[in-house]
């Protein structure tokens, strides 16, 4: 039987069998579901809305279905469908119906090797480097929004703070270890903006640390009076110097001082792996946080 027992009520979805619920958040339920007709498996999204609440919800998983079913790469979580659910004149609740991704985020299992994280980063690169292609930002890449299969194959999760390329948001979105400069001060978006979130989320899996959190003022030059990130081959000495300079040049403070798009950047990985390929010792390296390789090296 479909029930679901979230907020004291039953919980049923036409043409669809629920398996399990696989998860919350703020105002959602991730729960994995049949498609009766097809036999496919999916991921549901239910976004709720609860009295006095604004519409920021509603209003990102919308931006989700309307973004994500325009995207085809096998590197971005396909988005199928979007059903409003009313309650006499409103909308209660929207179902989002997603690819079902297995594995685990970036954030609850990074890679071990150098050589597997820059394979696992070249398929984001080119991912996101489509997406910026087809005319939008992701705007909110993070280890959480990673999620890697057990054959090292990533997805892009989490579409709701995309946007189209330009556009300048009304208020601050994101997180903050991973938010590109002109986010945290409202200025236009473009694909510099995605190069640093995902140098900043980089940085994270080879060092255990973001870098320093950028603190919004209106100044004309944004590196003003802001704390530069420490090189990550300087933080953790196991970091190949070739990443830790490509980290670098993806987090610049100063959009104009970055690499340009995703595309440099997949470049500059796919060096990085033929690099490794041919050091296998340093490719196969497990990659630890920077105490753990200080003591390893010692």
């Amino acid at each position: 039987m479909n029930l679901d027992i979230e907020k004291g009520r039953k919980f049923r979805v036409a043409g669809y069998d629920l398996i399990q619920r696989l998860g919350t958040g703020a105002r959602s339920a991730i729960w994995e579901a049949r498609e009766k007709s097809t036999g496919r498996t999916v991921a549901l999204k239910r976004t709720f809305k609860h009295h006095g609440d604004d519409n920021r919800y509603f209003e990102q998983a919308i931006n989700e279905y309307e973004i994500g079913s325009r995207l085809q790469h096998s590197s971005i979580r396909r988005v199928y469908s979007l059903q409003k659910i009313r309650a006499l004149f409103s909308i209660r609740e929207l179902h989002t119906f997603l690819e079902l991704c297995r594995g685990e985020t970036l954030e609850k299992r990074r890679p071990e090797t150098f050589l597997e994280a820059c394979h696992i980063f070249l398929q984001i690169a080119e991912a996101m480097h489509e997406m910026n292609t087809r005319g939008y930002v992701h705007a909110d890449m993070k280890p959480e929004n990673i999620v890697v299969d057990e054959k090292g194959h990533p997805r892009i999760i989490d579409l709701g703070l995309s946007c189209p390329i330009g556009v300048a948001k009304a208020r601050i979105q994101g997180t903050p270890d991973y938010m590109a400069p002109e986010q945290l001060i409202k200025w236009p978006l473009d694909a510099r903006t995605d190069v640093y979130n995902f140098g900043a989320t980089l940085y994270w899996v080879l060092t255990g640390e973001a870098p320093p959190t950028v603190i919004p003022h209106q100044e004309r030059s944004l590196s003003r009076g802001q704390k530069v990130a420490v090189p990550a081959h300087v933080l953790n000495p196991r970091v190949p110097q070739q990443l830790s300079r490509l980290v670098s040049d993806c987090i610049h403070i100063e959009p104009s001082a970055r690499l340009g798009g995703m595309d440099a950047v997949a470049s500059r990985l796919q060096t990085a792996i033929r690099d490794l390929e041919n050091d296998p010792a340093r490719g196969k390296q497990e990659i630890l946080d920077p105490a753990a390789a200080e003591a390893a090296e010692a």
